[in-house]
Formats: C-alpha cells, sequence, structure tokens
C-alpha cells in the first residue's frame, strides 16, 4: 500500500425541502439549515438550542461524582486557612486549568499556590519528588487538574505522607481508581449528567461554580465579601478547551462561545499581549486562531521552554507585566517549529527505510536525540501523511517517552493498554495518548502493538475520508460566510463547513516559500477564484495539476483581509 492517499470524498444526503422549512425555524439560510442537518440537528428544539446557547444551559456541577466531596473538603481548607497547591499540567488544558483556579481563589480572598511538572525531568503528572517538596513547604491539599486519574501509586503516596488529593482529570479512566479524598471527571460513568468530551480546563470551571455555590449557601460572601466572577474565568475555558481539541459540542459550545465573546474585549492581559505577538488583533479571535496561533505559543513554554511561563503569562495583571513571557513563548514556538521540521524529516526516513512499511498498520519510530516535548506534534504529522496510527518515542535519559495520535477508527488508549505489559506506565484519550516503556522492552512493545494493529485495520479504514457538506453549482460570497457564523465555534465535532466545486479551471499555479505551500488562481463560469493549500501534498497534487484539465476542488471558505479589502478565498482540502 502506498503512504500515497487519496481521501474517499463523501457527500453528505442533501433535503432541500426539509432545509427550507428548519431555515425559516430557526431564522438562518437554507444554506446554514442544509450544514446543521448534515450535523445531526434536525429538530426545530435543537436547532434553537444549538443557535442560542447561553450559561443558563451550563448543567449543575454538583451533577459530577464526587463534587461534593470535593467542593466540602476545600470549603473547610478555605474556612481553616489550611494551605492549598494546585498541580498543573504543561500543555495548554493544564496551564488554563491552573490558572482559571489561580484566579479564582484569590478573587476568593485565598491564596494558593501552583504547581507545574518540568515535561522532561519529570514527566507527565504527579511525581513522588514533587509531593516531597510540597509537603516539606507546609501543603496539606493538592488539587490537579488535567491529570491525576492514572497517578494510581502517586496517590497511596500522598497518603502516606499526609498529603490530601483531590483529583480533577478528563482523561480515561483506568479499571482501577486512585486513592484519593474526591475524584472528579466527566468520563465517571456514575455522573448524573452527559459531560462528554469536558477539557480538564471545563472541570475546574465546574469546580469553580460549585464551590462558590457552597460558599454563598454558607454564608461566606455575607460579610462583604464579593463573590468571583466566573464569567471573567470563561476566557481560559476557550483556551484550553480549543487547543486540547475537545469536541465544539454541548457544553464546550457553550463555554467557547462564551469564553471567544470574553477574549474579544481584552479583558485579560496576557491573552492582549500573545495577540500582539501572535500578529492577531483580539477582536479578530476565533476558535482558529486559538488552536493555530494562541494555542501553540502557550504549549512551547512546556514543550522546549520553561513550564510556568504560559501560566505567568495568563495570570499576569497588566499588558507590560505579560508582555516579556508572550515574546519569551513567542520565540521558544519558532524554535519549537524548527524542531518539529527537523525530527518529522527524520521520522519519515526511519519509518520508510523499515522494512514493507508502506504495509504496515501502524507507524513507530524513535531516536534517542530527539526532544520529548515534541514528539506529539510529529505524531500527529506523521497521521497526516500516512493515514496510520503514530507513535514516536525520544529518550529522557532513563526511559523512552513516548506520544501517540491516532485515526478515527482506532482508539489509540484502548490499543495501547492492549499492550500494556510492556510498558512502565500510559494515559490519555482515545486520539491521544502518552507513554513510557523501558529500553529492554521497547522492541516487545513494538511487536505487540503492531501485531494489534494489523489484527484491528484494515486499508479501508486507513483511508481519509473527507465528508463534504456540499456540492455547489454557484461560487459562495462573502455573505454567505457571514450567514456561516452562526455555526461557531467551529472545531472537533463541529468542523468548518466542507464544500466540493467541479468542473474548475485552473487558470495559475503558484508554489510558495521553497514549495511548501501552493496557490492556484482558479475559474468557476465567469467568476474567478483564489485557492490555497499550506503544506500541501505534492506528490498528490502536483500530477493531477500536470495534466492541466479541470478538477474537482475540495475546500473551505475562509475571508481574507488584505490591505483593507476582505475577499473569499478558498482553502485546499483535496482536489481530483
Amino acid at each position: 500500500m502506498s503512504h500515497v492517499v487519496s481521501p474517499l470524498w463523501i457527500v453528505k444526503p442533501q433535503d432541500p425541502q426539509k432545509s427550507a422549512v428548519l431555515a425559516r425555524a430557526w431564522g438562518v439560510s437554507p444554506l446554514v439549515a442544509q450544514i446543521m442537518m448534515n450535523r445531526g440537528i434536525v429538530d426545530s428544539e435543537n436547532g434553537s438550542a444549538f443557535l442560542r446557547v447561553g450559561l443558563e444551559a451550563l448543567h449543575d456541577p454538583f451533577a459530577l461524582a464526587d463534587m461534593d466531596r470535593c467542593v466540602a473538603r476545600l470549603a473547610a481548607a478555605v474556612a481553616a486557612g489550611e494551605k492549598i497547591v494546585v498541580y498543573g499540567d504543561y500543555d495548554v488544558d493544564g496551564t488554563t486549568s491552573a490558572a482559571l483556579l489561580f484566579d479564582f481563589f484569590k478573587a476568593l480572598g485565598v491564596a494558593i499556590d501552583v504547581y507545574i511538572p518540568d515535561r522532561l525531568k519529570e514527566g507527565y503528572s504527579l511525581n513522588t519528588g514533587a509531593l516531597d517538596r510540597l509537603k516539606a513547604q507546609g501543603m496539606q491539599i493538592v488539587v490537579t487538574v488535567d491529570n491525576g486519574i492514572a497517578a494510581l501509586a502517586c496517590a497511596r503516596y500522598a497518603r502516606e505522607i499526609g498529603l490530601d488529593l483531590i483529583i480533577t482529570d478528563h482523561h480515561e479512566l483506568m479499571e482501577e481508581m486512585p486513592l484519593a479524598c474526591a475524584i472528579v471527571n466527566p468520563k465517571r460513568p456514575d455522573n448524573r449528567a452527559d459531560f462528554a468530551g469536558v477539557a480538564g480546563v471545563g472541570v475546574a470551571f465546574y469546580l469553580a461554580m460549585a464551590l462558590r455555590k457552597h460558599l454563598r449557601q454558607a454564608g461566606y460572601f455575607s460579610g462583604g465579601r464579593r463573590e468571583p466572577n466566573l464569567s471573567a474565568l470563561l476566557d481560559l475555558v476557550a483556551i484550553g478547551t480549543v487547543a486540547d481539541v475537545a469536541p465544539l459540542t454541548g457544553q464546550n459550545r457553550i463555554f467557547v462561545k462564551r469564553g471567544l465573546a470574553m477574549i474579544r474585549k481584552a479583558v485579560r492581559p496576557g491573552v492582549h499581549a500573545l495577540c500582539e505577538v501572535s500578529a492577531i488583533g483580539v477582536e479578530k479571535v476565533d476558535a482558529g486562531a486559538i488552536g493555530f496561533r494562541l494555542g501553540p505559543r502557550i504549549n512551547a513554554g512546556g514543550r522546549i521552554g520553561e513550564p510556568k511561563d504560559g501560566f505567568y503569562l495568563l495570570t499576569a495583571e497588566t499588558v507590560e507585566a505579560a508582555r516579556p513571557y508572550a515574546m519569551r513563548l513567542n520565540s521558544e514556538n519558532e524554535r519549537r517549529r524548527k524542531l518539529e521540521e527537523r525530527m518529522l524529516e527524520e521520522a519519515q526516513a526511519i519509518f520508510e527505510s523499515q522494512s514493507g512499511y508502506s504495509e504496515r498498520m501502524a507507524c513507530m519510530v524513535a531516536k534517542r536525540d530527539w526532544n520529548p516535548g515534541v514528539v506529539g506534534i510529529v505524531a500527529s504529522r506523521l497521521v497526516e501523511k500516512y493515514q496510520r496510527p503514530a507513535l514516536v518515542f525520544a529518550w529522557d535519559g532513563k526511559v523512552w517517552k513516548g506520544s501517540a495520535r491516532s485515526i478515527p477508527d482506532f482508539p489509540i488508549h484502548s490499543a495501547i493498554g492492549a499492550c500494556r505489559e510492556h510498558l512502565i506506565q500510559f494515559g490519555g484519550h482515545p486520539q491521544a495518548a502518552g507513554l513510557s516503556v523501558a529500553e529492554e522492552t521497547l522492541p516487545a512493545f513494538y511487536q505487540a502493538f503492531d501485531d494489534y494493529a494489523a489484527a484491528q485495520l484494515t486499508p479501508a479504514l486507513c483511508c481519509k475520508r473527507l465528508h463534504i457538506d456540499m456540492v455547489l453549482s454557484e461560487p459562495l460570497s462573502l455573505s454567505h460566510l457571514d450567514d456561516m457564523a452562526a455555526l461557531e465555534p467551529l472545531g472537533m465535532l463541529n468542523p468548518t463547513p466542507l464544500f466540493v466545486h467541479e468542473s474548475v479551471e485552473v487558470v495559475s499555479v503558484k508554489r510558495l516559500s521553497e514549495g511548501k505551500h501552493l496557490k492556484l488562481g482558479l475559474r468557476l463560469g465567469k467568476t474567478t477564484l483564489d485557492a490555497i493549500s499550506f503544506r500541501y501534498p505534492a506528490a498528490r497534487f502536483d500530477p493531477v495539476l500536470a495534466q492541466k484539465r479541470p478538477i474537482s476542488l475540495a475546500f473551505r471558505p475562509e475571508r481574507n483581509d488584505w490591505q483593507g479589502t476582505s475577499q473569499l478565498q478558498l482553502h485546499i482540502v483535496d482536489l481530483k
């Protein structure tokens, strides 16, 4: 099987009559109504809820199992003046979670500490050395955010040394639950509402909601204390949710829609400074800007720089105080990009040197001098290229640290779990996971995972599928983009609409940035169009363009603002 794989185009069923009826009921255009139907929203009530989300639609935080125990312990700690530390993570979700609880407790008038482990020196989640240091500093309660559900040994150790542990996490549950005062996780089967897909920062926000409600009922604010404004924290929830590639449906849709509105008000100095170095106006921040511009910069500190830089940025009280952190994160992100390019080239060469690589159902590569903080990004790029689950390992001086990414029909967390006898530890989600493997067991893990993937996957399952919202006979316009704004925020499970134009004439072809990007001038009927593809797959596209015949184009429409003018631009997804 060649690694030059052409995606399968699947056009969603169209129902013009029903979309016209629902368009009138929802107050949107028939185009938007059909796209909503393509997302599974097929009745008037669900559509109205989708379009007009409000904070009142958030679930009761006490519907999360153990939230009552979590809040009771923290309220007692607040009353007694006990020392609380929030134990975060070095990625965007963990950083925004820690910043959120820091700001919340600060607004309560309660000082807390924040600990974020060093990715290279300590690795992910709790570790005994950190717990010892926190105990020596007088900490009495450790609250994890975005981690802890798999830390069985460390949870036992915390209890042994007299630290009360509260775990808030959203990663997959293990067969055994850790010992803790409370475990709050949206994946718990005993939750009393549907919290599916909520990220770690969303769980932290529910904790803040619940604790504020508990303290209000206990009379904490009756003495003149001001209640924390939870709406002011939604910008952090939006950033962490989008950057963690959480589904933008249900509760997350509310979080991100409201959080983006808060970001655009430029209230948080750190976000303002980050937008400056990212060359994006605060008022234009959307989910795409978070995912591709803001999030990677916050992540850069945890990947290859100082793990708390992102936290300091997001909790800075002035733009002047935030700006040095933003500039440093921007520099680290540029360094990360260069590292990623080198590692990706090497990873591709290693994989393609393996015997029978094109027939393998999994891509697994390792190299001693790779940076462990970048292996996850490289794994994502390998999945894009080969349409296979990918595992990338780097040596941290003691063990092999790996990141895994997957394709839609292959839950990577379960696959790794099936090979757990060869692992030190692992954890994650169906589409992304992390793992540690000892030097002597890496070959056995390779073989076990390869066998598992070969038994579960077929070439058909490894073929990328493009779900087309509509085949258009006429070009779109900027007014159509304005209509589609009702669908925002766009992201996981609510993707940017994907369209197809057929019989498009290619007028011009330009390759930019030393051949990395592709820009096409197109003609559809009497209309000329601009289209662009970043990091385009030359092995697929160039043979098609060389035929100099009309093409079919799969694209996502976007607004291109340049020198004071706006025009429609087509973002090329595929072409035939």
